[in-house]
């Protein structure tokens, strides 16, 4: 399943950005892949990042997560950004 992170807004900086982000992925965390295209993104931050996945967390343990999601198309200062957000919650 291909997600597109933009479908709320490029500039993803709060919380209910991240509460309707994770009400569309919450129903299909029981899919094998979910694929997060970042393409269309142009502002993120470790608040709506760990927003976003401590609610997953809570649900799939980090050894599911990592396998079941794909970060596509994340240019090195997203990346940066969302591995922060996500070592803070799984370490």
């Amino acid at each position: 399943m291909k997600y597109d992170m933009s479908s709320h807004g490029k500039s993803l900086t709060n919380e209910t950005i991240c509460n309707r982000i994770y009400s569309d992925l919450e129903p299909r965390l029981e899919e094998e892949k979910i694929e997060l295209d970042f393409s269309k993104v142009s502002i993120l931050t470790t608040t709506c990042i760990k927003g976003l996945f401590l609610k997953i967390a809570n649900k799939i343990p980090s050894t599911v997560f990592f396998q079941k999601f794909v970060f596509e198309n994340v240019d090195e200062d997203l990346r940066i950004i969302i591995s922060h957000g996500l070592e803070d919650i799984y370490n």
